[in-house]
């Protein structure tokens, strides 16, 4: 898969609903532009593996572990059950286990084209 575009709407419009979440009181435009984005993060490692460039593995665990603490980072910020500087290392650790799932999808669909692959050699 050569076309990038979903996977950087994705990001663009992630990044555009957390500026929007934080520095308006639009909360309701913000969700909406984040979970586009997501969908488009969704559709393009969808089609990853559709296609066969990307089989799923561990890192999963590490995205579901890193939406798992982050969003419970979120929750607690938002019912005030747990102190800011604990709320906000929750945040951090789920981001950077965000993080780490990319670099990991990153490495492991770089050479999986099927298409780029050379043909062997008969013996």
């Amino acid at each position: 898969m050569q076309n990038k575009c979903p996977l950087y709407t994705g990001l663009t419009l992630l990044a555009i609903g957390i500026i929007l979440k934080s520095t308006t009181s639009y909360s309701a435009a913000a969700l909406l532009v984040m979970l586009a984005g997501v969908a488009f993060k969704i559709y393009y490692i969808t089609a990853k593996v559709i296609r066969k460039e990307y089989k799923p593995g561990y890192e999963l665990l590490v995205l579901i572990s890193g939406l798992a603490i982050f969003l419970t980072g979120l929750l607690l910020t938002k019912h005030g059950l747990l102190h800011t500087a604990a709320s906000i290392t929750f945040k951090i650790t789920g981001i950077s286990l965000k993080a780490a799932f990319v670099l990991l999808f990153m490495l492991k669909t770089r050479g999986t084209n099927p298409a780029k692959k050379p043909a062997m050699a008969n013996k």
